[in-house]
């Protein structure tokens, strides 16, 4: 079974409908006509909109059949374009409140957005358009799709796009600039070089478009590649600028994420204090707009510096307040941190035996999606 356009979209215009046989004819009376025929299926996705489907077999008949009618180029254009759209809304939403479920609806339409960008980067379906416009359209898809790729199990795959879209690039631009910055985020724990000359050339690019948030998260990413080449100097000079320009754009994620990255080079240099200041900063804005993902991320943070300095009953605290956190997220990387830090305080406090419990919750949670962890003190 494949997916095909969401029911409330109508990629169908001129041409299309005379295919389907009955020109001037509304798309969704064509669709429930192909219903009452079992051609294709209709359900509902996650807020109860419907959903068309259809059978390998079938899809692989009606491209036949536009394609004997000169049509395909059109229709795989059109649907390019939609999804180029559909991304492009979806990206604005991934740190809003209702971020799951546009992370959600990237995952249910993994398989169009791929299609689209066959069509766009590796011209299948004989798009009738020019190359150029072709790839400018594929360069925007890779752009908006970059951060949930960078977020998600998606990373291989969107390095691969990413750096397809920057080979079939024509032009210069603020797309392909955000391509780059996506591209120098993936590349952090690979390689620090690359990493640093994709975000230089990004950012320099961005200061030209005027964007806040794409310069935000390029100077973050110029950041981070100079403390992963182990000059904290150049990195923490970059955090700086950076925290002032993510007060500038406005932007309360943006303002969060530029605190906790900060306060890990703050820690690096010796600044505990001000690193726990900021983290405490950022945890207040991911409050405020009800970000618990961020949250659970910085309670375990938190900890684990109380763990380091031996302060036990901080530890505790933090821990019991980022647990309901950690389970509503169904983050398994985050449940696994999680068990690993109550490990280590159970074991620094005396009770080796409950550490080995709770430590042997991370290999089942590699199976499992969530876990309950046991009390503790």
């Amino acid at each position: 079974m494949v997916d095909i356009l969401p029911a409330r979209t109508n990629p169908h215009r001129s041409g299309v409908n005379q295919t389907l046989g009955r020109p001037g004819n509304d798309p969704l009376d064509l669709i429930a006509d192909l219903v009452d025929a079992n051609l294709i299926l209709v359900t509902e996705d996650e807020d109860g909109e419907p959903r068309i489907g259809m059978l390998e077999t079938i899809r692989d008949f009606a491209v036949e059949m536009l394609h004997r009618h000169d049509e395909l180029p059109a229709v795989t254009l059109l649907h390019a374009q939609h999804y180029a759209e559909l991304s492009r809304l979806l990206a604005a939403d991934i740190f809003q409140p209702n971020h799951r479920r546009a992370v959600d609806r990237y995952e249910t339409e993994m398989d169009n957005f791929r299609r689209a960008l066959r069509a766009t980067l590796l011209a299948e379906g004989n798009i009738a358009a020019p190359a150029v416009r072709t790839s400018l359209l594929g360069v925007n898809l890779c752009a908006s799709i970059g951060l949930f790729w960078l977020i998600s199990s998606h990373a291989t795959e969107g390095e691969l796009w990413l750096r397809q879209a920057l080979a079939a690039a024509r032009t210069g631009g603020a797309d392909i600039a955000r391509v780059k910055m996506w591209l120098s985020w993936m590349l952090s724990e690979q390689d620090a070089d690359e990493m640093l000359r994709l975000a230089e050339e990004a950012l320099a690019e961005l200061d030209m478009s005027g964007d806040l948030i794409d310069r935000c998260r390029a100077m973050g990413a110029l950041a981070v590649s100079h403390f992963e080449l182990g000059d904290l100097p150049l990195s923490h000079s970059w955090g700086e600028r950076l925290l002032k320009l993510a007060e500038k754009s406005g932007d309360g994620y943006m303002l969060t994420a530029a605190k906790v990255n900060h306060a890990e080079v703050e820690r690096k240099l010796g600044n505990l204090p001000r690193a726990q200041k900021l983290l405490k900063e950022a945890r207040d804005l991911a409050r405020a707009r009800g970000d618990e993902y961020t949250m659970a991320i910085i309670g375990l943070s938190l900890a684990e510096d109380q763990l380091n300095s031996d302060n036990m009953q901080g530890a505790e605290e933090e821990l019991a307040n980022s647990l309901d956190l950690v389970l509503r997220s169904g983050n398994r990387g985050l449940s696994s941190a999680f068990a690993v830090l109550v490990g280590r305080t159970l074991e620094q406090s005396g009770d080796p035996g409950a550490a080995l419990l709770v430590l042997a919750a991370v290999n089942r949670n590699i199976k499992e999606r969530e876990w309950v962890c046991p009390e503790f003190g």
